[in-house]
């Protein structure tokens, strides 16, 4: 499929948006410009006197949190200043802007658990979750941390995060079916794409390795066991003992289906993923084409409108510090570089 000729037009607004985060998305995205382009530098700049940085920034305290301080809104949905600085990873800010360095600081300064080498958002030792720390790993990594121990110690704690069936281990999985969970595999990977090849090697070992065939394994996204809503409907009101025990007692069949929420785009996203997300990490992982990841591609393909462009069925606006405009272009931005690595 020769996605230039079939999407040109597609392209071309894109490539001259007027969104100074997209045109420089596009830049890295699709032309493959490296990061550190002059062009893509100023749009980086320009983009600070536009939406939606202007309005985040505006709203970050002196001190470098968002909502309220430490520790009372850190994870704070969807304006506390953990999210806040995925965002802006997410968006693509300027990586040496003072203001969120700072942020940076006051995060790694009151959320590292020098006792487990994890992030946590109350600083618990343990509370700490694998998809908390790898989004930290990926925006302080972004935002040109990766030299500090504490996250390099944070990468290594989520490389010993896997156990039964190449999952990740959660404090959470205890009300859940599966026993380990596979959304933190996705925030691991988009984590694991912003370091070097080096540094993967050296940080995460087989853990990648792990996390990648995890995903083929399951089809990209069949994971959620058919037993689900009968699950669901034995456990409220119970408490963590005797959900425990249930939980050892279920009839599980082994049998999977498709998480429905992944075939609904959404950006930027939290703490649940969609089939964009994980095929962007493996795509700029280099991991190759195989029959799971090229069905999951076709998949993406067929879900674009009549006109050519992908809409976002879900969103946070009205959530965060500001709406997102141009979400429909954002994930068309994104279906189109999946596109061009597997179809």
């Amino acid at each position: 499929m020769n996605i230039n000729n079939e999407f040109k037009d597609i392209l071309i607004k894109l490539k001259d948006h007027p969104s100074s985060l997209i045109k420089a998305e596009y830049l890295k995205r699709i032309e493959k410009k490296n990061i550190n382009d002059p062009d893509i530098k100023k749009l980086q700049q320009k983009a600070l006197l536009e939406d939606p940085l202007k309005a985040i920034l505006a709203n970050r305290n002196e001190e470098g949190w968002w909502y309220n301080s430490f520790p009372a809104a850190i994870y704070k949905k969807y304006q506390g200043t953990s999210w806040n600085l995925l965002f802006l990873a997410e968006f693509g800010a300027l990586p040496s802007h003072p203001q969120i360095r700072e942020s940076c600081e006051y995060f790694l300064d009151h959320c590292y658990v020098e006792k487990t080498g994890a992030f946590e958002s109350q600083g618990r030792p343990s509370a700490a979750m694998a998809c908390f720390t790898a989004h930290a790993c990926l925006y302080l990594t972004y935002f040109g941390f990766l030299k500090d121990e504490r996250v390099q110690n944070a990468y290594k704690w989520l490389s010993n995060r896997f156990g039964k069936g190449d999952g990740m281990t959660c404090p959470a999985q205890d009300i859940m079916l599966n026993p380990t969970c596979t959304m933190a595999i996705t925030k691991f990977l988009k984590a694991a794409v912003i370091l070097s090849k080096k540094d993967q090697e050296r940080l995460l070992g087989s853990s990648l390795k792990k996390a990648i065939n995890k995903m083929i394994k399951i089809k990209i996204d069949h994971y959620v066991p058919i037993e689900v809503t009968d699950w669901y409907k034995a456990i409220p009101g119970k408490k963590i003992a005797k959900i425990r025990k249930l939980k050892s007692k279920w009839k599980f069949s082994g049998k999977y289906k498709s998480k429905p929420s992944w075939s609904r785009f959404q950006f930027p996203l939290h703490y649940d993923s969609d089939l964009l997300d994980i095929l962007l990490a493996l795509g700029r992982l280099e991991v190759k084409n195989n029959p799971a990841i090229k069905n999951a591609a076709q998949r993406i393909y067929n879900l674009k409108e009549n006109n050519r462009t992908w809409k976002a069925r879900r969103t946070l606006n009205g959530k965060m510090w500001v709406d997102l405009k141009y979400q429909d272009d954002w994930i068309t931005l994104r279906a189109l570089e999946v596109l061009r690595y597997y179809l």
